[in-house]
């Protein structure tokens, strides 16, 4: 993590961003009237979305068309045989299911959003949003546990917005159908929380900086992304809309990219990302994965 040095010797760092595996995207920063916060970068903007069904009866995921399993002709008397369930085919009829966490996530996110915008000139606001939506090791010192969730809530700057809930849109909507509301908002909650703390971990002990601020969903679209990868390795993502990978690759990319940028961190470079809270993020994402997904399988 690049550490800028700021008026009075202190220094800004930042935590989360948005969604999946890609370079790291410039931090954002927020004038408070207390000196500068400077927010996490953004994941990579990968793209993926089940939401169209090709006439031909292809199902369209990522801009790339995969057909779908059809079943084979059956002879006069003779029993069908059962397809076997592929990823495609879980995804098709995902579509079926209504959206309510993503939903409800992304107008909650929006909300705060604004809220920093009405801090740049209600002082109040930003008073309120400084104290209960950035999270820090000295915040939890305080009693301000909520800050845990609060901050993966929080985004001061638009570009950080945008990419982060197109993340959410597109792992966030197929997940969600898949798992059901209960089972998907329980596990956003809970990367969020492994990504604050992880965040926290980080600052303190490897940086040395238990005030360091931090926002971001970026670190619970880490879990989304890595959770996703294991459930559908080798579904094709676009990076920026141009790249084509299989979801494992993209997975295997953000974790290594975090890794390097948090070793880098520690030794006093790097950007100024959250690659702590991703890589919190990322660790909840397969341990859900192994511990519930594969379970019920």
């Amino acid at each position: 993590m690049r550490r800028e040095t700021l008026p009075g010797g202190r220094v800004a760092g930042t935590h989360k961003g948005r969604p999946s595996p890609e370079p790291p995207a410039s931090s954002a920063s927020v004038e408070h009237g207390r000196g500068l916060v400077t927010g996490p970068g953004a994941l990579p903007a990968f793209a993926a979305s089940p939401d169209d069904i090709a006439p031909s009866g292809q199902f369209s995921f990522a801009w790339q068309t995969v057909p779908a399993a059809r079943a084979p002709a059956v002879p006069a008397g003779a029993s069908p045989t059962p397809l076997p369930v592929s990823p495609s085919s879980k995804l098709t009829r995902s579509r079926r299911e209504t959206l309510v966490a993503v939903p409800l996530l992304l107008f909650v996110n929006v909300l705060v959003f604004a809220g920093w915008q009405a801090a740049r000139v209600l002082e109040p606001a930003g008073d309120l949003l400084t104290s209960h939506f950035l999270v820090s090791t000295d915040h939890l010192a305080d009693g301000r546990f909520w800050s845990l969730l609060g901050a993966t809530f929080s985004h001061s700057q638009v570009w950080h917005l945008v990419l982060n809930m197109i993340v959410l849109l597109s792992f966030g909507s197929i997940l969600e159908r898949i798992w059901g509301f209960r089972l998907f908002a329980g596990f956003y909650v809970a990367a969020g929380l492994a990504s604050s703390l992880a965040h926290c971990a980080v600052s303190t002990y490897l940086l040395g900086r238990s005030d360091l601020p931090a926002l971001g969903a970026s670190g619970a679209l880490a879990g989304l992304l890595v959770a996703y990868a294991l459930s559908f390795p080798r579904q094709r993502l676009l990076l920026f809309g141009v790249i084509r990978m299989p979801a494992y690759i993209a997975a295997v990319g953000l974790v290594s990219l975090d890794i390097w940028g948090l070793l880098a961190q520690g030794s006093g470079g790097g950007l100024p990302i959250g690659h702590g809270a991703h890589l919190g993020g990322a660790a909840a994402g397969l341990l859900f994965y192994l511990a519930v997904i594969r379970a019920r399988r």
